[in-house]
């Protein structure tokens, strides 16, 4: 019964999220994919509704006033994601490492903050590495975090 509210507490707020129908199905599939704890749930769908603000950023608007509105709400964002990672029982410490990337993608790619998004990206780095022994290679965040530092 625990498992279906959680089910429930992340469609919930996924629907009344303002994502795009594509991040939806992909909260969706992670959802379906892993049994989930409710911090998880939550840190899963604020990166989600971040990246949403990236794309709107980078993409979906020419004013450059709106283009800095939008990073700075996706840069929030990543802040309450990484803080919703460390509610849980244990510390959601991967989830933490690819809010603290996006962060540092906010900083360098929307906001042209590079200094601020080297910290950003050095934290990622740190909290990827104390995962030992997983490996994130095959992730994009990692990648990226890599080619920047």
């Amino acid at each position: 019964r625990q498992h279906a509210s959680v089910h429930e507490l992340l469609r919930d707020w996924c629907n009344g999220a303002a994502l795009q129908p594509w991040l939806r199905e992909e909260a969706y599939d992670v959802l379906d994919a892993f049994e989930i704890s409710v911090a998880e749930a939550e840190t899963q769908c604020l990166l989600l509704e971040g990246l949403q603000y990236i794309d709107i950023a980078l993409h979906g608007t020419d004013d450059s006033e709106w283009m800095m509105h939008y990073g700075f709400v996706a840069l929030d964002t990543f802040r309450f994601a990484r803080a919703a990672s460390r509610n849980g029982c244990n510390s959601l410490v991967d989830l933490e490492a690819r809010a603290a990337a996006y962060g540092g993608r906010v900083l360098s790619k929307v906001l042209g903050m590079k200094d601020a998004a080297h910290t950003l990206y050095h934290q990622a780095m740190m909290l990827a590495l104390a995962c030992a022994p997983r490996s994130f290679g095959s992730d994009p965040w990692f990648n990226e975090t890599q080619r920047f530092l």
